[in-house]
């Protein structure tokens, strides 16, 4: 039996969606465009070291709550 695929960035969106973010304000809170913030979100481009880490000091948590990804 197959595993559901995950779909990407989902701890993020979760965690956007816990503190109050949509897209388009955390897009403007990292510096980055509604429609750039979009491709990284959806899977279609990464986030830099650098975004991410704004992200995760915006939203109070750490890089491994947001971004770790869990190999199990």
């Amino acid at each position: 039996m197959n595993k559901p695929k995950p779909r990407p960035h989902e701890k993020l969106r979760a965690a956007m969606a816990l503190k109050g973010y949509s897209q388009e304000l955390m897009a403007k809170a990292i510096g980055l465009s509604y429609s750039a913030f979009s491709l990284k979100i959806n899977g279609h481009r990464e986030f830099t070291l650098s975004e991410c880490k704004l992200i995760a000091k915006e939203l109070g948590m750490t890089l491994n709550d947001i971004f770790l990804r869990w190999m199990f």
